[in-house]
């Protein structure tokens, strides 16, 4: 059986449940006030919408709305949806992963892209980090535990850099011009 990343990501954190948090916990007190600011400018530019989460949870809550399994797997676990945030109790119940399969699709038919590299909210590196990881890794040959050392991130943060999975690197046309 080939393993996805996620599920590859899944079992350690199962496995490693009580590290996990205490990494966290770390991450959190290192960039308290980065991930508050970014948490204030999230609710000041989306307001309707934590409005609209705010009256589901209540109306569920107060039992005046029952939570329904996922529509498409049926898992016990869902998220209420909201296709329209004007319309707060009208709801789709999807779980965690077609939740978020469902946001894809959205961004895809309004033509949005989700911030990457160091433009994504919780970006940890710099594109110039990045780019130093891979310069790094291969003139002189250091290990990825190293480097995920260096820069305060996990190995598995250092790998997707160097595959290009994130932080994708430049291209050559583009520093040709």
């Amino acid at each position: 059986m080939i393993l996805t990343n996620a599920e590859i990501c899944r079992r350690y954190a199962e496995k490693n449940r009580e590290k996990e948090r205490v990494r966290g916990r770390e991450n959190y007190a290192k960039n308290r006030e980065k991930l508050i600011a970014q948490k204030a400018e999230y609710a000041k530019a989306n307001r309707h919408k934590i409005r609209a989460q705010d009256k589901i949870r209540r109306a569920v809550k107060a039992g005046k709305i029952e939570k329904l399994t996922c529509e498409v797997c049926a898992n016990e676990k869902s998220h209420a949806h909201h296709e329209d945030y004007d319309k707060p109790l009208d709801v789709v119940w999807l779980c965690r992963k077609h939740h978020a399969r469902r946001h894809v699709e959205i961004d895809k038919e309004n033509n949005n892209e989700r911030p990457k590299g160091e433009n994504a909210p919780m970006a940890k590196l710099t594109n110039n980090q990045a780019e130093e990881i891979r310069r790094v890794f291969e003139a002189e040959k250091v290990t990825k535990k190293w480097l995920a050392i260096k820069y305060g991130v996990s190995w598995q943060t250092i790998n997707k850099v160097i595959r290009g999975n994130c932080y994708k690197p430049k291209k050559e046309a583009d520093s040709n011009e």
